[in-house]
């Protein structure tokens, strides 16, 4: 993309340099020079829109706050969040605030393991991220003089409360019942 604007920007030069060596004179010299720069302009808002499209995803993000008994932060306590169909586990601390964020997760069920040093061990598991979801998983850990382990179950969905986005997950089966005004269905499937 920026040697697209590097190419753009040369010729731009270029040619309001070959328009000021008089090649042309008078008002014809400055059609030139508009009629060059309005085409440059516009060849530049076009690569610029190319970049904006795209900007959805529908990666997830699972954030929460890891804090003790008492309310106080854990910092660099860790989080592993891990994708129950496939078991590939993906590794992140809490930041000197507590919090944490994992972001990028395809739509699908997760388990998420918080440990830190002297504290118990939570266990979340059943968290389902459709679409572009955003999960918050808080947790409480506990001060333990022996390794023990905490197990939670979600039961149903979280209601998103960081941001405004609804989305859903559609199945081929929902694709193919779709009302169209055609009986053709090949353009639907590919």
């Amino acid at each position: 993309m920026s040697f697209v604007l590097h190419l753009l920007l040369r010729l731009l030069f270029y040619c309001d340099t070959w328009i000021l060596q008089d090649r042309f004179v008078g008002r014809y010299a400055l059609k030139h020079r508009v009629a060059s720069t309005c085409v440059i302009c516009l060849a530049l808002l076009f690569c610029a829109s190319a970049a904006v499209f795209g900007q959805g995803t529908d990666l997830g993000t699972i954030r929460g706050t890891v804090t003790d008994s008492t309310g106080a932060v854990i910092p660099g306590a860790k989080v592993t969040v891990t994708d129950t169909l496939t078991n590939a586990p993906r590794e992140t601390k809490t930041n000197s605030q507590g919090n944490y964020e994992m972001f990028g997760l395809k739509p699908g069920t997760y388990k998420v393991t918080i440990t830190a040093a002297g504290m118990s061990t939570k266990e979340t598991t059943d968290i389902v991220l459709s679409g572009s979801d955003t999960v918050s998983v808080d947790a409480v850990l506990k001060v333990s003089a022996t390794q023990e382990s905490v197990v939670v179950s979600m039961e149903a969905p979280a209601i998103n409360t960081e941001n405004q986005t609804i989305s859903t997950v559609i199945s081929s089966l929902e694709i193919i019942e779709l009302p169209r005004d055609s009986r053709d269905v090949s353009p639907i499937g590919r």
